[in-house]
């Protein structure tokens, strides 16, 4: 048996991975064994489809390394070091795999299994093969600094993440001081780290508007401003996702459908679909509140009635914004989903006989949704831009609706402060999102 591990599998050209399956074939291996219909076989012998990675390596298995010179003339490129660090490192954090890497072992030397109670794999490994045991040194001096590596990119992103929450403060503090009836500043440096520690203290200035804190003010109007959000960016995620993928699944017309939906959706302004919603539902239908957050003779308060009542006034608001995220979910889950299409597991699984549904949610699907981590903070960005606008057109008291009034009155600490909140969201929505894909992603932070 020829270990796919210890063979560089693209060395390989198309010519010699027919001539090694046409061999096996003729040897009398059932296809079936191999992991493939006889009908993807049959093609791939006349050269209509690939013999992909995974066909050529279930091949191997069939055959020794003599078998192979006497099949295609030459003997393949054989694992470098780097293969064997790769196999080791694997067998090092995959129980699965280290159990199969001691039975090939075991093969391989012609002795009884060992009891891998008594003595690990790895010691199995230095013990049997001193070859391996160099590599697996050679590994081991490389382990400190890919931990060091991974913590410096932790540092990295913290250190980022500090960088852009004390240029956002540095940005409000010059705004305040700028604006017209500011005393001038005399100490910058005092005055700003003053700033600073009043900040930190959650003490953003009084509200003139409101004749209270900021803080206290920013409290009530940020949680109507969440709740929307999270609730529109679920929904734009689920429907762009699916959307995406029915797309790049979809050659024809619904591909073009989706996309022409997609692309139209995105060029409207966001004023413009919110009063589209409001002419559409409010005006025209009468089925839906256009404005506030509560009917009147509603009395607030934790009950039915209110709930039932604010969820109804959240509908047009959350759907305007629904409407504006979602376009960018399609786009990007197409385009991923495009490109793991023709990767070679989606072709062995299409040649295995899958139903398409489990292709696109089991292979396709999970491989498409790791690079759209970054996507929500980009999206959480859009959402918070477009609140000025949505919240003041529907009346609803969040962070935008606050600053569009409070800017008109000249209250800029109010205005400054709400702003300031929703610039340290995104850059804290960035930081999770980068964190999130380094610790799903080793490459990301140098761990490989």
């Amino acid at each position: 048996m020829v270990d796919c591990d210890l063979i560089d599998l693209y060395s390989v050209d198309p010519d010699s991975r027919r001539k090694i399956l046409k061999y096996i074939v003729d040897k009398g291996i059932d296809t079936w064994d191999l992991g493939f219909s006889p009908e993807y076989v049959d093609a791939a012998l006349r050269g209509e489809v690939e013999v992909n990675n995974m066909l050529l390596c279930a091949a191997l298995r069939f055959m020794d390394l003599d078998e192979v010179v006497n099949v295609i003339g030459n003997v393949p490129r054989m694992a470098t070091e780097e293969d064997l660090i790769r196999v080791i490192s694997r067998a090092r954090r995959d129980e699965v795999y280290r159990r199969l890497l001691l039975e090939a072992i075991n093969r391989l030397i012609g002795r009884e299994q060992v009891n891998e109670g008594s003595i690990g794999v790895m010691d199995y490994v230095k013990y049997k093969l001193p070859d391996v045991a160099l590599t697996l040194a050679k590994l081991e001096r490389k382990l400190p600094q890919r931990v060091i590596g991974a913590v410096l990119w932790t540092i990295k992103i913290t250190l980022t993440l500090f960088a852009e929450l004390i240029f956002a403060l540095a940005i409000a503090f010059f705004i305040i001081h700028a604006v017209p009836g500011a005393g001038p500043v005399v100490d910058p440096v005092n005055s700003y780290l003053r700033f600073l520690t009043m900040v930190l203290h959650g003490n953003l200035g009084w509200s003139r508007t409101y004749g209270a804190p900021v803080a206290e003010i920013i409290a009530l109007a940020a949680p109507w401003t969440i709740i929307i959000a999270v609730i529109s960016l679920t929904l734009a995620f689920m429907t762009g996702y699916m959307l995406g993928l029915v797309s790049a699944s979809k050659s024809g017309i619904i591909d073009s459908v989706i996309n022409g939906l997609a692309a139209f959706t995105q060029s409207i302004p966001s004023y413009v679909i919110a009063l589209t919603l409001i002419i559409v539902f409010g005006v025209i239908l009468k089925v839906l509140p256009i404005a506030g957050l509560s009917s009147m003779g509603v009395k607030p308060g934790f009950n039915i009635v209110y709930i039932f009542d604010v969820m109804k006034h959240l509908i047009l608001p959350i759907f305007s914004y629904y409407i504006i995220l979602f376009p960018n979910w399609v786009f990007i889950t197409r385009s991923l989903a495009s490109m793991t299409l023709t990767e070679d597991y989606v072709l062995t699984a299409r040649a295995r006989g899958l139903r398409e549904r489990r292709i696109l949610t089991s292979y396709v699907g999970k491989n498409s949704i790791l690079p759209q981590l970054t996507l929500l903070a980009y999206s959480y960005g859009i959402l918070f831009g477009n609140s000025i606008f949505i919240e003041s057109m529907f009346g609803i008291p969040g962070l935008g609706y606050l600053i569009n009034v409070t800017a008109g009155t000249s209250d800029y600490m109010t205005t400054v402060g709400a702003f300031l909140v929703i610039i340290i969201s995104v850059i804290v929505g960035n930081f999770i999102a980068d964190l999130t894909y380094g610790l799903v992603d080793p490459r990301i932070r140098g761990v490989v």
